[in-house]
């Protein structure tokens, strides 16, 4: 197996920065015989003995965020690339937000081709997968080396409690392509919906309810420019992916007269409300990601426990 890194993955108090990964495998020599649902339980096994043998707690099978998942890894198959990006432009969070999550995600991507096979081609019917392409993908992630080792620092965070899984074959015996995304999920709490979209002038609510233990620090609002349409050429040519770094504003949890974020404490966890206003001579057209930062007890270092995205338009 070769496997082709192309990067320096870095972590960032944002986000992990991540890149795909590509594998070219000539011979495989397992008859596939897993369906979806059977290789998704499989890779979730891989995914627990990996975080076991290091310490880690183990994560469930999140549906929201193998939604999103499942619609990158048949796009990633069919048109034959390999990028966080797909072909509208979009990226995990935003794909994560409109599959309906609440929470935030951070994704591991990845493809195994057979062949020298073309650019597009159709989902495989029925979708069969091996116990050894699966072994592959898990091992082409785990035995990454710092400082080239974001997949397996993914794998191995502490911070996530599930995640979702993608996983597609184009193609046929002759001509076959495997690709992945796995989609680790922290979740920490429940979480009013947001609008998709919103104009300027318009207010919307962020609010919801933390674990016991979890305490807010602050709410954080960022922007980049609106997600475009992409070539498969340009996906290609897509490197790593991050949170944005442009701040738009920052609320704090309200304090004696001083306004802020609204928090209640309960016998059950930290409820919080804070109301956004979309000021016209502030606010332009983009993606702006809601970020809500929270502590543990006993720990003051914030974490991300919800990051999802609303679009604005002109």
């Amino acid at each position: 197996m070769a496997v082709v890194q192309r990067f320096k993955v870095i972590l960032t108090s944002l986000a992990l920065t991540m890149l795909p990964i590509t594998v070219d495998a000539r011979v495989s020599g397992e008859k596939p015989s897993l369906t979806v649902d059977e290789a998704r339980l499989y890779l979730l096994k891989l995914i627990n003995n990996d975080r076991k043998a290091n310490g880690q707690r183990s994560v469930e099978l999140d549906p929201i965020a193998t939604t999103a998942g499942q619609q990158h890894s048949d796009d990633m198959a069919e048109n034959g690339y390999l990028s966080h990006w797909d072909l509208s432009g979009k990226k995990p969070d935003q794909r994560y937000t409109l599959a309906g999550g609440r929470a935030t995600v951070a994704e591991n991507a990845y493809i195994l081709s057979y062949t020298d096979s073309p650019q597009r081609q159709t989902l495989s019917q029925p979708q069969l997968f091996s116990p050894e392409e699966l072994d592959r993908a898990e091992h082409a992630f785990m035995n990454e080396v710092p400082p080239n080792d974001g997949h397996r620092k993914n794998i191995l965070d502490s911070n996530h409690t599930a995640v979702g899984i993608g996983i597609s074959i184009s193609g046929d015996e002759n001509n076959r392509r495997m690709a992945l995304a796995q989609e680790f999920v922290d979740n920490y709490g429940t979480f009013s919906l947001l609008p998709q979209k919103i104009k300027a002038g318009e207010s919307f609510s962020v609010a919801g309810k933390l674990d016991p233990g979890i305490n807010l620090y602050s709410i954080d609002l960022r922007w980049e420019p609106p997600p475009r349409p992409m070539t498969v050429k340009q996906l290609k040519d897509t490197y790593s992916y991050g949170a944005p770094e442009e701040r738009v504003m920052t609320f704090w949890p309200a304090r004696g007269r001083r306004g802020g974020i609204a928090v209640t404490q309960t016998q059950d966890g930290v409820e919080f409300t804070n109301q956004v206003f979309a000021d016209p001579g502030f606010w332009k057209p983009g993606l702006y990601y809601v970020f809500v930062w929270a502590t543990r007890d006993g720990d003051q270092r914030p974490f991300v426990v919800s990051r999802r995205t609303i679009e604005m338009g002109h």
